[in-house]
């Protein structure tokens, strides 16, 4: 009898069907103490914006959103990286249909920058959230996340750090650090968390806050409240340690493989003869191909 789905070639992907993760592959979608633990971190409506409310510029190119006739010099020639700009109010204009749009005016040190929302009163007052601001760094929720976070011991979730100097550097997942202070970030992200480990070693990781924290760089994504390793009892040391820097091998559950490398970009599944046979594939600037029978890892190819 014809084997149906999987064949036993490795490179035989493209015979089988696509499945979405299972139950036991997916994540538990109810809410984590880790997704609860900086929801009072988030933007304000302009409503609600005080006068002297802080932004940084996250970059010089932070002067290209601002209305260019205001600026009277090449945007990025006033060098506003890294400066703070105060909310001085804001104003209307004519847009070209007739309506009457918001303009937000904000003083950088005693120049007054205007930025477009392009936006009625109605909607700018509840949509232009201090949090989506263009290439602007919301300073009060910088502030928030450092008073929760400031001297908190928690593990890590991700491998992804970054020295003093500001360099990538070899971290390691689902390790105790000391949170030290969390400051502005950068363009990318707005929150740079620097901790120290159990050696002494500092380092950081770039986190995202407030309506963007659902991405890959959000608290639940790089940090946990409480140690990993408890809630994993029969993986091995020396599997952890190679779960701790991303690494995979041959006779490591699928459990193992999704805790060192996540969960898996596509899933194939099906039978060759008498055994279960499933292929991950990850696609994170490489593809990386994972190949179980019966759950447990037998092949990797990149």
């Amino acid at each position: 009898m014809a084997a149906t789905g999987l064949t036993s070639c490795f490179t035989g992907v493209e015979g089988t069907n696509k499945i979405n993760l299972s139950r036991q592959d997916k994540k538990n979608l109810a809410p984590s103490p880790e997704d609860t633990f900086l929801a009072d971190v988030k933007g304000l409506p302009l409503a609600r914006w005080e006068p002297g409310k802080e932004f940084i510029a996250a970059a010089d190119r932070t002067a290209l959103i601002f209305v260019q006739e205001n600026l009277d010099v090449n945007p990025e020639s006033l060098g506003i990286g890294g400066k703070t700009l105060l909310y001085k109010g804001w104003e209307t204009a004519t847009a070209p249909d007739g309506t009457l749009k918001v303009i937000i005016d904000f003083d950088l040190d005693g120049k007054i920058l205007k930025f477009d929302t392009s936006r009625p009163v109605e909607q700018a007052s509840a949509e232009v959230v201090s949090s989506d601001i263009p290439m602007m760094i919301d300073v009060a929720m910088i502030q928030k996340a450092d008073s929760l976070m400031k001297g908190k011991s928690l593990w890590t979730r991700s491998s992804l750090w970054y020295n003093k100097e500001g360099h990538r550097t070899d971290g390691a997942k689902y390790v105790p650090v000391t949170i030290d202070s969390v400051i502005p970030g950068s363009l990318v992200f707005p929150a740079e968390v620097i901790f120290h480990d159990a050696t002494g070693n500092v380092a950081s990781m770039f986190m995202n806050l407030g309506n963007t924290a659902s991405d890959s760089r959000s608290f639940p994504n790089i940090f946990s409240l409480s140690d990993p390793r408890t809630r994993y009892p029969s993986v091995t040391d020396e599997v952890w340690t190679l779960i701790q820097h991303g690494r995979v091998r041959p006779g490591m559950t699928k459990e193992e493989c999704r805790l060192s490398l996540g969960n898996p970009s596509d899933v194939a599944s099906g039978h060759d003869w008498s055994q279960t046979l499933d292929i991950w594939r990850y696609d994170n600037g490489n593809y990386v191909f994972l190949r179980f029978e019966d759950g447990v890892l037998i092949d990797l190819r990149r």
